[in-house]
């Protein structure tokens, strides 16, 4: 089973990978990674919906649509800087952006 569904993982990828030169995307071995973990996201997203159907299926299309187009920018923006200036925040490690939980500190007591 589970090489049934990488051939299919592969496949889905191999298709989508053809396609980017026709949209004026190179590919790379970063746009590779790119599309593999898109349809990671595409599995998980589609696996919740069934179980959770409460967002209309046009939405997680949309979803799902515009999240390839920036997954596969993502690169490109990053290394132009288009990211810093659209979103300062971004040049800070995660860990200074998520917010604390009371876990985290009962975590930060068990280890002193």
């Amino acid at each position: 089973m589970v090489e049934s569904v990488n051939n299919s993982r592969n496949r889905i990828a191999d298709r989508i990978l053809a396609l980017l030169p026709t949209l004026g995307v190179d590919d790379s071995p970063i746009i590779q990674f790119s599309v593999r973990g898109w349809i990671a996201l595409v599995e998980e997203t589609v696996v919740h919906w069934l179980a959770d159907p409460s967002v209309p299926r046009n939405d997680i299309l949309d979803l799902l649509n515009g999240s390839l187009v920036g997954i596969l920018l993502g690169p490109k923006l990053m290394g132009d800087g288009a990211i810093e200036q659209l979103f300062p925040e971004f040049t800070k490690p995660i860990t200074e952006r998520m917010p604390h939980t009371d876990a985290d500190h009962q975590d930060d007591s068990k280890a002193s």
